[in-house]
């Protein structure tokens, strides 16, 4: 397992919040030079042991609400998907 240490949280006040539920991450091993073709050349990709990997990652959003704001009833919970790889500067 690789440890990274958080970053700092932002000073000053939150935007708002939200939850993230039924959450999961699936993950397929790709080969190094297809993703490298298709993310920024100032990024360098991130990989395990060698291997880069995308991500599907499932989940419903709730309780979603900016701060100071009242709850809009249908944008509060909605279900994403996000499709990522991992890459760092």
């Amino acid at each position: 397992m690789i440890s990274r240490q958080r970053p700092p949280r932002p000073s000053g006040p939150r935007a708002g919040y939200h939850h993230w539920q039924k959450l999961s991450f699936l993950h397929w091993e790709v080969p190094i030079e297809w993703l490298r073709a298709r993310v920024h050349p100032r990024l360098t990709v991130d990989t395990f042991e060698g291997r880069a990997f995308i991500g599907l990652v499932p989940f419903t959003m709730t309780d979603i609400q900016l701060r100071g704001m009242p709850k809009f009833p249908t944008m509060t919970n909605f279900h994403e998907t996000n499709v990522r790889t991992y890459v760092h500067l």
